[in-house]
């Protein structure tokens, strides 16, 4: 995971001083971009999906207090970005998460099992067209719907037109 503010990349905060910088940042009112990228790879299918998932977390102000505490606890100095969206004494302060809590958490679960699904899905290897009633009678559908396009104009859909269309490339 990566944590984006103002078009910045954070990391961990290397010292107290620079995680006490991204906390005044977010009891401002920055907004943390929680950015994961995600690669499934399927060694039965040889199928790779990837997929990059994004929460944006805003605060509301907390106090010196819980900067302080959050510091002490020392918790944040190992997390990109200086924060722990789930710490129960921050989370006192979340005003809303855009997309999913699992995303600002680290793991984005339910993207993550649509790509596993995907990629245990075996490959497309055939695509059936059927649009001149070969296999199923869609000449039928097709002339009414046509008629009832034609008639908005006060027009018929006449054999002669539909010979003329036939054949074409849409």
């Amino acid at each position: 995971q990566v944590i984006e503010v103002d078009g910045v990349v954070r990391e961990k905060p290397e010292s107290e001083a620079e995680a006490r910088q991204f906390l005044e940042s977010y009891r401002a009112g920055k907004a943390a971009r929680c950015v994961n990228g995600m690669v499934v790879h399927s060694t039965k299918t040889g199928k790779r999906v990837t997929e990059v998932d994004v929460s944006t977390v805003t605060w509301k102000p907390f106090p010196d207090s819980t900067v302080d505490q959050l510091i002490k606890a020392g918790d944040i100095l190992t997390c990109a970005g200086g924060f722990v969206v789930e710490d129960p004494e921050l989370g006192k302060y979340l005003s809303k998460i855009e997309g999913s809590s699992d995303s600002a958490e680290g793991l984005p679960v339910a993207p993550l099992r649509a790509m596993l699904k995907r990629a245990a899905a075996p490959a497309v290897t055939h695509v059936l067209f059927d649009m001149d009633g070969l296999l199923l009678d869609t000449e039928t559908a097709y002339t009414v719907v046509q008629q009832e396009i034609c008639s908005r104009f006060d027009r018929e859909f006449t054999w002669a037109l539909k010979s003329k269309m036939m054949g074409r490339k849409a």
